[in-house]
């Protein structure tokens, strides 16, 4: 039987996704809060599902829940995309089932690629550090180095 609700998902592209503010350290927070969700079992996530078609390019689903939201995120490389990464996630009231959002992941994902460097820094470091350094390229560096330095 099919649901027949009357709320539609919200639809976040990502010129909207990046008109939002950003604060790093509730995005840092949030980042930290779902790590101890998932180390006790508050949080649950799959090893992610991937699909790699002959002619190249990959496609992988990476579910996940926290109390009261379910998402998948949709990873995509297409076989001509250079290497170029799209992420879309979809965002599910897990007691009813309907889709709440479907937005663009790509900031997302950037965003908590950097989260996690500053939260590996934060319990990893030496007690008197002298210097901390980072390297990569592209956009998700750019964000590491927004959230980190």
């Amino acid at each position: 039987m099919r649901s027949t609700g009357d709320a539609n998902p919200l639809f976040l592209n990502a010129a909207a996704m990046a008109a939002m503010p950003l604060d790093a350290a509730k995005f840092i927070n949030a980042i930290e809060q779902t790590f101890l969700m998932a180390a006790t079992g508050k949080a649950v996530s799959t090893p992610k599902l991937g699909l790699h078609p002959d002619r190249g390019g990959l496609f992988h689903a990476m579910p996940a829940a926290i109390p009261g939201l379910a998402m998948v995120k949709w990873l995509t490389i297409g076989a001509q995309a250079n290497g170029a990464i799209e992420a879309t996630i979809i965002a599910s009231d897990p007691e009813s089932g309907k889709t709440i959002a479907v937005m663009d992941g790509n900031r997302i994902t950037d965003l908590r690629t950097a989260a996690v460097s500053a939260l590996a820094i934060k319990y990893l470091k030496t007690p008197t550090p002298g210097s901390t350094g980072e390297s990569g390229e592209g956009l998700c560096f750019d964000e590491v180095c927004e959230i980190v330095i």
